[in-house]
């Protein structure tokens, strides 16, 4: 495991204990992710996939009762307050199940974090059964854009991921041998009173950037730069994020 993975791992098992309570985001996702599953899960399908399931995408949800639900999750502390389904600690890029075993595999804001996509998208591919079905949610550009347009009048540092377009999901999907069905993108947007309560939210979510990849805020002066760079409306802090939802068939 990479050195990044580790931290990405790291960051999500220290936010598990209090992830529901603070994962608004994920949680408005993951009921439009399952409104677009529901019609494959209604149509026989018996194994599904939660990929990078958090503590899982059904959680809150009163669906699939009789169907076979495995989570897969890279965070050990994640499947350890997951319930109601088979749990797998491991790595989205090498996935522990046997070629065409899987009938429909959902994901729920994971995608954007794997370093090597197309590999994790091979291996999407292999497991699924003939016409088996894909169904994800991420986050695409120009997500935080408020906040990498203040960093970037400071320094050039990486302060978020990069994230990918949806043209760019497209491409690693087809050429993993899946068609698409539909998509659909949308944005929303996160008030906060400061800065310091912007930064909270990375870190209750798990979704801080790995340290390995960034500098951090630099001090308490860089701190303060930052905050009066920072764009307001109507006196508080915007923080955007950019939501893309694909259905892939393997034909």
């Amino acid at each position: 495991m990479t050195t990044q993975l580790q931290l990405i791992q790291q960051n999500f098992n220290r936010a598990a204990n209090n992830y529901l309570t603070h994962a608004e985001l994920q949680s408005r996702s993951a009921h439009k992710l399952i409104l677009v599953a529901q019609q494959y899960l209604d149509n026989g399908a018996q194994i599904i996939l939660d990929f990078g399931s958090g503590p899982v995408t059904f959680r809150q949800q009163n669906l699939a009762p009789t169907k076979q639900v495995i989570a897969l999750d890279l965070s050990l502390n994640m499947l350890k307050i997951a319930t109601n389904s088979s749990r797998v600690n491991a790595d989205a890029a090498y996935l522990p199940f046997a070629s065409q075993s899987i009938d429909v595999i959902i994901s729920n804001l994971m995608l954007q974090w794997p370093l090597n996509k197309a590999q994790v998208f091979n291996e999407i591919s292999r497991v699924l059964k003939p016409t088996g079905k894909l169904i994800f949610t991420t986050l695409i550009q120009p997500s935080l854009n408020e906040l990498n347009q203040s960093w970037a009048q400071i320094d050039h540092q990486a302060h978020s991921l990069e994230f990918l377009t949806s043209t760019d999901y497209h491409e690693f999907a087809n050429r993993a041998g899946l068609s698409l069905i539909k998509q659909e993108t949308w944005q929303e947007k996160l008030f906060f009173d400061d800065l310091l309560s912007l930064f909270k939210h990375f870190s209750q979510t798990g979704t801080s950037l790995p340290k390995a990849t960034t500098k951090g805020l630099g001090g308490k002066q860089q701190f303060q730069q930052l905050s009066q760079l920072y764009p307001r409306e109507a006196n508080r802090l915007p923080l955007s994020y950019h939501y893309l939802i694909q259905s892939y068939s393997k034909e």
